[in-house]
């Protein structure tokens, strides 16, 4: 797995390759470095385009004879073609699907080509996990976390975001953001050993205090329900 992260900054040079000047025998001679793009598609690998709508549409045109299944052609090392090795995926995610950001909660992404998101044949929405399997991972990544606090939070973690897919609130809660609060709990609990204060220092210091005051007030009210 090559993970990429995507922003405005990623060029054709990064994604291709360039020239650059090496030491050869003595002397100082130019060499065509490949970039992250030839070098993973030559090889049995997946590659994972992150945040991939954070790039200028521009650049994302260096993909389109790869999704066609042409193989890379480096016009930079004298037309050189790299083809596919036949286990290499290439995979890219996206809060905005590559439509922009309507909703002003992911600043920066960009409006995709439709000749670029036209050449992706798969697409998949990825919701939240199950209850029972978020439990488990919750409990795996937090240490002294049991069973009966994971599923509290859990609890919690769905009431707040059916706040947030039905416009209540605008600030969501990423598996992310579930794991800092259990683990600022067991923090809390390790220093004073109260669950209703440790559960508050947990709320507040990963969830509520960086939302805004019309969202506290409705997180507020969701949290008193879940924790009483």
């Amino acid at each position: 797995l090559v993970r990429v992260n995507f922003d405005s900054e990623i060029s054709r040079m990064d994604l291709v390759g360039r020239d650059t000047l090496v030491q050869e025998n003595g002397q100082t001679v130019s060499k065509f470095v490949d970039g992250v793009l030839p070098d993973a598609l030559s090889r049995p690998c997946l590659l994972l385009c992150d945040e991939v709508d954070f790039v200028r549409p521009d650049v994302m045109y260096v993909f389109q004879r790869v999704l066609e299944g042409n193989g890379l052609l480096i016009s930079e090392d004298g037309g050189r073609k790299v083809m596919a090795n036949p286990w290499f995926r290439l995979v890219a995610t996206a809060n905005t699907v590559g439509q922009g950001d309507d909703t002003a909660m992911y600043q920066g992404a960009r409006p995709q080509s439709m000749a670029t998101l036209d050449r992706f044949e798969n697409w998949v929405e990825m919701s939240y996990m199950s209850k029972g399997v978020e439990t488990n991972w919750l409990k795996g990544v937090t240490d002294g976390l049991n069973t009966d606090d994971a599923k509290l939070f859990i609890k919690y973690a769905s009431e707040h975001r059916k706040a947030f897919t039905s416009g209540k609130i605008m600030q969501p809660l990423s598996p992310r953001g579930l794991r800092a609060m259990a683990r600022r709990y067991v923090s809390a609990m390790a220093l004073i050993n109260h669950q209703t204060d440790a559960l508050g220092e947990a709320f507040g210091s990963t969830i509520l205090d960086r939302c805004t005051s019309q969202d506290k007030v409705v997180l507020e009210g969701l949290y008193q329900r879940i924790s009483i």
